[in-house]
């Protein structure tokens, strides 16, 4: 019967209608997960992304899926943004033969992600690593963050202060290091300001009100996209507006910057061609390729209304506040 449903010669045509007709009586589903078992393969491609709700993120899936598609590879998701829940979704690849695994932005010590990629084939997305027993795509995060730093200096902004991604994310630290050589090299070392802790709409805005304890800065570093769209809506709140009041620059370049009414500055990495590339690296996995193969993207700032030249004079909150 396994012959048949997997269209294999060997039965005859009067056995294999017999077969195919007792399959639809029964409503049969073959069960691809124990054929993959018994044939040591899989067609199945693990996805692990260590937050759901960032658009960078999925851009970089979507430019993954449609080549692996292409080669008849399927994808299974997992999400999970601590390090305990990031094992349980390596592992369960793992269990599940995976032929190969993309994960972006794993937060897990180096040694667990050096042995899990002996095991599968793995392309890591935006963490540096020394290992070789994966292949590495990362951006160049302290450009990108000198970059920006840079964008605001030369609209005459000197207060600017960073939104930090915090201690998991591994893009953070680069991007924080990134803010800090550039403020430094400007000659802004008494500016320098750090605040907020993380990846989402809600740092963003407690990164704000942290800010707000002292003075208001000219303008804002956010460590990506969410960051610094919680930023802005924070700060509306307080009737504060961006960039009049304070400019603010973001990361990534995600759909969410590119949207006319939030026309966010951002620094730009290619995430659809990251996803591209990712899957080009596995298939060269699946081609025999041993070696470990590494990228570094160069980052680009793309400018948008979100900043503007800093105005002089003092700023006033919708409770009549000066800022």
């Amino acid at each position: 019967m396994s012959v048949t449903l997997r269209g294999m010669p060997g039965a005859g045509d009067y056995t294999k209608g017999l077969i195919h007709q007792a399959v639809n009586d029964l409503g049969y589903v073959p069960h691809t997960g124990a054929r993959d078992l018994a044939s040591q393969s899989s067609r199945a491609i693990g996805v692990f992304m260590s937050d759901l709700h960032n658009p960078f993120f999925a851009d970089i899936v979507d430019g993954f899926h449609w080549p692996m598609r292409e080669s008849n590879f399927h994808i299974l998701m997992g999400m999970g943004d601590q390090p305990d829940l990031e094992r349980s979704v390596l592992e369960m690849f793992r269990s599940y033969r995976m032929a190969g695994a993309m994960l972006i932005g794993p937060g897990i010590r180096e040694r667990e992600l050096e042995e899990f990629g002996k095991a599968i084939p793995t392309v890591v997305i935006a963490r540096k690593l020394r290992t070789t027993a994966v292949d590495v795509i990362v951006g160049d995060d302290r450009k990108g963050a000198r970059l920006a730093v840079e964008h605001l200096y030369e609209l005459g902004h000197r207060d600017i202060a960073h939104l930090d991604g915090g201690s998991l994310p591994a893009a953070a630290a680069a991007r924080r290091t990134g803010y800090l050589g550039a403020m430094r090299r400007l000659g802004l070392e008494k500016y320098v300001r750090v605040a907020g802790g993380g990846f989402t709409l809600a740092h963003g805005a407690d990164g704000v009100d942290e800010l707000l304890k002292t003075r208001p800065p000219s303008a804002i570093f956010a460590a990506n996209d969410l960051v610094a769209m919680g930023a802005i809506e924070r700060l509306a709140t307080l009737g504060l507006t961006t960039p009049n009041d304070i400019s603010i620059v973001g990361y990534d370049n995600s759909n969410l910057a590119a949207q006319q009414r939030l026309g966010l500055t951002s620094i730009d990495q290619p995430r659809l061609q990251i996803g591209e590339l990712a899957a080009t690296l596995l298939s060269e996995r699946f081609a025999g390729r041993t070696t470990a193969s590494r990228h570094i993207l160069m980052p680009k700032l793309v400018e948008r209304s979100s900043t503007a030249r800093r105005r002089s004079g003092r700023r006033r909150g919708t409770n009549g506040a000066r800022f």
